[in-house]
């Protein structure tokens, strides 16, 4: 999916470079936080990541349904994307 799929909005460049930390464990308030930007925003950005398989998530395990968190990483293509989009290629 081109780059042109996600606008580079503030929101959208600020949990992209977020998820480039590649930090362990990234949850959606833990994104929020860390991009400055407001939770339900950040859950849309996560949600139309994730439709374009720019992102995978897993939910977190041996914790009730209403206790877990999911996690967010970005996929090896989803990591090119977002560098092409930032103007952060790294030249491989």
């Amino acid at each position: 999916m081109p780059e042109s799929a996600i606008k580079p909005t503030r929101r959208n460049r600020a949990v992209l470079l977020v998820l480039l930390t590649g930090a362990p464990r990234l949850d959606g308030l833990t994104i929020a936080s860390a991009s400055g930007t407001g939770d339900g925003g950040v859950h849309k950005t996560l949600a139309r990541l994730a439709a374009l398989g720019w992102v995978d998530s897993d939910w977190e395990a041996g914790k009730p349904e209403g206790e877990r968190h999911r996690f967010y990483e970005l996929t090896p293509d989803g990591r090119a994307h977002a560098l092409r989009l930032l103007g952060l290629e790294d030249g491989r």
